[in-house]
């Protein structure tokens, strides 16, 4: 059966099948290609897709922000009307005031939170968090078995050992991850 666009096909997979594909499998509902994180999803649905806009409960991508939201009534029962803090640059809604800021920031690039060692700003402070931790005051360290490439994030390095291999499994990937005494 073919689709006429991505929406139909996602209210096929909820209306038949109860889930949409993308949550329950990770993988593209446009191509079907699968993946092992949502950051390469998301990365693939807008490189190959052009999908910029994201469901936050089931992951789904979509082209337009009203389609996404007509996504999330339809499907989830999100309504942003019923939310109390909407975003004034793209209407998107939140939960809470937190929320809310923190994506606002995104949109006006006011990166609040530097490094007091090397000046670097962050919009999150969790993402400066992550940037001490791993760059200033490293308290583990990987290694690739093939290449010998270190660094202080797992989840870099696990991308890095799948660049040797683009048909590994996660385990065979762990495998191939050393951690260094330092």
């Amino acid at each position: 059966m073919g689709f006429t666009s991505h929406t139909t096909y996602t209210q096929h997979c909820v209306m038949h099948h109860g889930t949409p594909t993308v949550a329950s499998q990770g993988s593209c509902s446009v191509c079907r290609k699968a993946f092992d994180t949502w950051k390469a999803l998301r990365t693939h649905y807008y490189s190959n897709h052009r999908m910029t806009n994201f469901c936050d409960k089931c992951k789904l991508g979509f082209a337009s922000q009203d389609e996404m939201k007509a996504h999330c009534e339809a499907t989830h029962g999100t309504d942003t009307h019923n939310m109390a803090f909407i975003c004034d640059i793209c209407n998107k809604g939140f939960y809470s005031q937190s929320q809310c800021s923190a994506h606002k920031r995104s949109h006006i690039s006011e990166k609040s939170f530097a490094c007091q060692v090397c000046g670097s700003a962050f919009f999150k402070r969790g993402d400066l968090s992550k940037h001490f931790r791993t760059v200033h005051a490293p308290n583990r360290v990987f290694a690739c078995r093939f290449c010998g490439k270190r660094g202080t994030r797992m989840d870099n390095m696990r991308s890095h050992v799948k660049s040797h291999g683009k048909h590994m499994t996660r385990d065979e990937i762990l495998a191939m991850i050393e951690e260094v005494k330092t």
